[in-house]
């Protein structure tokens, strides 16, 4: 065994060495794509202007969201959704993110809702919404987006996505707010280019970019008007719309709705989601215990992705990586 470890050790690191290597190329890809998409979110951007205008001069329904259950509107709840319902063929990295919850949840009640449930707390999403799922980019992230708008305006509390992993409770000062969302600071972090490099999309500092904030994790108070406005420019565009040509198609909504006062002036002090993405981007280099350490002495909640959950399943994460880690130990 003496000699076994330091073999097992040097085999990783040649692993992560080469595996760095490849990177170089995917880089060079996600910038080319990156510099693509600018003009795609200017176009999606463009469209959403117009539905936002309609909204602002009353030609838009405002969509009112009845909580079937009145008793908990405003109480202490995070909302969490799995279509399918959890159990054991739930991925095990799901499974460790919802367990990671529930130890740090701090006296929020945590309910977990799934497809066959959603209705017994609010109304059945409209038909021509599930006319059109499958097609046109309408999927299932862009249905979790109307669910979890449909319970943060019916009853208000937090929405955690299935992937999000917490190593202690949410920041009180964030739960008092009427409304909070992770966004983009104004000045980017020190260590941009780790981002940048890892998503060039979705974690731009560019100008031109409008995606500048996560819905991954939300907190309103119920019927906020930015989750209630939210949800009814979102409905219009589903009824009228044959696609959504966009991955961020919510973030880009936000953004241009943060363009008017009716709305900007509710939105929260910006907090920066950079240490929101420290583990996913982390997640299949080599595990250190400093890094971890660090980020997890000054941040709390963190984004995964079920990437890592499909290479779980064809065992294909990398040993001794900070996502294998994650997804063995768990909520220990």
């Amino acid at each position: 065994m003496k000699i076994m470890q330091p073999v097992k050790d040097v085999f990783e690191r040649i692993t992560f060495f080469v595996r760095r290597l490849g990177r170089v190329q995917k880089h060079i890809k996600k910038a080319r794509k990156a510099k693509k998409d600018l003009p795609v979110q200017a176009e999606v951007a463009k469209k959403l202007d117009g539905y936002i205008a309609d909204f602002l001069n009353g030609k838009i329904e405002k969509i009112v969201t009845v909580a079937k259950k009145p008793e908990l509107v405003g109480k202490k709840i995070i909302w969490q959704f799995w279509q399918q319902g959890v159990d054991e063929s739930t991925p095990k990295l799901v499974r460790t993110c919802l367990d990671s919850v529930k130890k740090y949840s701090n006296g929020y009640e945590v309910i977990l809702l799934s497809k066959q449930t959603l209705n017994e707390y609010v109304d059945e999403l409209p038909d021509f919404v599930w006319r059109k799922f499958g097609t046109g980019g309408f999927d299932f992230p862009k249905i979790a987006n109307l669910v979890r708008l449909q319970l943060l305006s019916a009853y208000g509390g937090v929405w955690l996505d299935s992937t999000i992993y917490l190593t202690k409770p949410l920041e009180e000062s964030w739960l008092q707010k009427d409304f909070f969302a992770l966004q983009r600071s104004s000045t980017p972090p020190p260590d941009l280019k780790i981002f940048t490099k890892f998503d060039p999309i979705g974690l731009s500092w560019d100008e031109a970019s409008y995606v500048r904030m996560q819905n991954s994790f939300m907190i309103a108070k119920p019927h906020h008007k930015i989750i209630d406005d939210l949800l009814s420019i979102h409905f219009e565009y589903w009824k009228k719309e044959t696609q959504i040509n966009h991955y961020f198609f919510f973030q880009i909504m936000f953004n241009r709705m943060m363009q008017h006062d009716e709305w900007k002036n509710l939105n929260c002090e910006i907090v920066c989601y950079a240490d929101f993405h420290r583990f996913l981007i982390a997640g299949l280099d080599r595990f250190d215990q400093k890094l971890y350490d660090e980020i997890t002495a000054r941040w709390g909640v963190h984004k995964l992705t079920l990437y890592w959950a499909k290479r779980w399943e064809k065992k294909r994460i990398y040993a001794g990586s900070l996502a294998e880690f994650l997804i063995t130990n768990g909520t220990r």
